[in-house]
């Protein structure tokens, strides 16, 4: 329910002029990062299993929509067939030009958290023990 008053939030934001998306962002993000998190922390399988997993779970839906964005954007001017690869990539697609969908920025960020987040758990757990 709480993800659905984010999203409410950022289509209000787009279609008014309450400037109330990006709070709904960020605090999509941290929800995310928090449920992507808990995930990893009960995986019993290996990380790139999970890895896997989320990446089965996204991505088809996310090629899909933007092969379609693309079509339909390729009738309305000339698209190069390179600019739909670029966006299929994803990872690092916040940092350039490329995005077809106008929205998977957020997606990238997503996917650099996931797979930051094995390398830095090892750090944070150390930190926390040497906390206590």
């Amino acid at each position: 329910m709480l993800r659905f008053i984010l999203a409410a939030m950022v289509v209000v934001s787009h279609l008014t002029s309450l400037n109330i998306g990006r709070p709904a962002v960020l605090l999509s993000f941290m929800l995310s990062g928090y449920w992507v998190s808990r995930l990893l922390a009960g995986w019993q399988a290996s990380v790139p299993a999970f890895y896997v997993s989320r990446t089965l779970r996204v991505w088809p839906l996310y090629a899909v929509v933007t092969v379609l964005a693309w079509l339909l954007h390729a009738h309305a001017e000339a698209v190069r067939p390179e600019g739909l690869w670029s966006a299929l990539t994803l990872l690092g697609l916040a940092a350039r030009a490329g995005d077809v969908i106008g929205v998977s920025w957020s997606l990238d960020i997503e996917l650099q958290f996931c797979l930051a987040l094995p390398l830095l758990a090892p750090l944070l757990i150390h930190l926390r023990r040497a906390e206590v």
